[in-house]
């Protein structure tokens, strides 16, 4: 039986459409990413000797562009050399423009740099270093600046830090009539307060209260391993697994599994230190960095206070800095230093705190005391090749690890050890 002309020309219509579908599904069209916001300067350089404007890229995390343009002009006027900044409305687009940037050997001058990357950046040959001046040592918090320092060279111009330190709520504090966290706290303390507040989901549907919330996560357990005896890492160099270390590593996170899995006092476990469940009072104490601090102002339902991590052995918290680093392929590195500089004496990173400590620095809260007290006894970024790598490979495994029925710490650190091959030497 033979079908009408027009009914065999709509079935290889569909045939054809279905074999495009098909073969497209193999390979997706590339996304195409919001284009960046060009800000030229103001006055450009006139005459054939001038220099050409230097080069500087951002992100909408630190700043809006007309804050961009007008720090733009402020170093013009000051050095007199134009900056054009090139303005990315999302971190992770200005975070992949610069991977590509790099691949392509067209990196701008100018760019912030996470302490977690500069290793590997450094050993790649793409980052000119900086002369720290000796006179200027005071101004900057020391424990940033030897994140980013190699001998006396810097790999980029520190600016914001955070750290990991512990929130409370005051107001439960007060009416329980229980004394507030201090530098006397030790972990047993809190484990044994998180147990007390906990209030299991009433009848009603109401959420359960947390004892606390904490970030389940690669800094976490490197400051805990570390207050035990023994980090994972230090400096240069990876210690997971060592035979004098596997003891207060392995301690560290039985401890951090068993809130979970046996003490079941802990909001549900995430690697971002969000302090969601905090902040809507299901939580009464949190593990978090500095930039929970801005999304508690304000509070009238409640009162909190920050106080630093409980200690053990030793008092110890884990270090993230950001720093404004200068190209390699930088026509003018020494010009693109001095922009550097500039801008790493102002605040960057939303939420964050600034490392420059001079003359002209903000005054700092009770509060933000804690985290520049706290920083005296941190652990700095892993100056690994490949810490960035690692780090979201923990935070990733470490999520799966915790939903097993019976999570084998063993078999965790052989994992993470097996998947980087960063067996330590004995």
């Amino acid at each position: 039986m033979f079908r009408k002309p027009s009914s065999i020309i709509a079935v290889l219509i569909l045939l054809a459409g279905l074999g495009l579908y098909l073969f497209s599904i193999h390979e997706s069209p590339p996304a195409i990413a919001p284009r960046p916001i060009l800000l030229r300067p103001a006055i450009a350089a006139t005459g054939k000797d001038a220099p050409p404007p230097l080069t500087c890229w951002v992100s909408g995390a630190h700043g809006d562009d007309a804050l961009w343009q007008r720090r733009a002009e402020e170093f013009r006027i000051q050095s007199g050399r134009p900056v054009e900044i090139t303005f990315y409305e999302a971190d992770d687009l200005c975070r992949k423009a610069l991977a590509k940037a790099r691949h392509d050997g067209t990196l701008p001058d100018v760019f912030l740099l996470d302490a977690l990357d500069a290793e590997s950046w450094h050993k790649s040959g793409d980052l000119a270093l900086q002369d720290f001046p000796a006179t200027e040592s005071a101004y900057w918090l020391p424990a940033a600046v030897h994140a980013l320092q190699r001998d006396d060279k810097l790999l980029a111009w520190p600016c914001d830090f955070s750290l990991l330190a512990l929130y409370y709520n005051r107001s439960v504090f007060d009416r329980l009539g229980i004394a507030y966290p201090d530098i006397h706290w030790n972990w047993t303390i809190l484990l044994a307060l998180s147990r007390t507040l906990y209030r299991p989901e009433a009848g009603n549907g109401k959420a359960p209260t947390y004892g606390i919330e904490f970030p389940f996560n690669f800094d976490l357990w490197q400051a805990m391993a570390r207050q035990a005896g023994h980090g994972i890492y230090h400096d240069a160099v990876w210690e997971l697994g060592r035979t004098d270390g596997v003891l207060p590593q392995t301690a560290a996170l039985e401890f951090m599994r068993d809130y979970f899995k046996v003490y079941i006092v802990a909001a549900p476990p995430r690697t971002e230190a969000t302090g969601d469940y905090f902040r809507r009072g299901e939580a009464i104490l949190c593990i978090a960095g500095p930039d929970l601090m801005p999304r508690l102002q304000g509070r009238t339902d409640f009162h909190w206070d920050v106080a630093p991590l409980p200690r053990g052995e030793v008092r110890a918290t884990t270090l993230q800095v950001d720093g404004w680093a200068v190209s390699a392929q930088s026509h003018d590195p020494y010009a693109a230093s001095q922009l550097a500089q500039f801008l790493a004496h102002q605040p960057q990173h939303a939420g964050w705190l600034p490392v420059y400590e001079g003359a002209g620095a903000p005054a700092r809260t009770p509060e933000q005391e804690v985290f520049y007290r706290a920083a005296a006894d941190a652990q700095g970024p892993p100056f690994l090749e490949r810490a960035p790598e690692i780090e979201a490979f923990v935070n990733r495994e470490l999520l799966n690890w915790i939903k097993q029925p019976d999570p084998s710490i063993k078999d965790f650190i052989n994992l993470v050890n097996n998947n980087f091959k960063l067996q330590p030497k004995e």
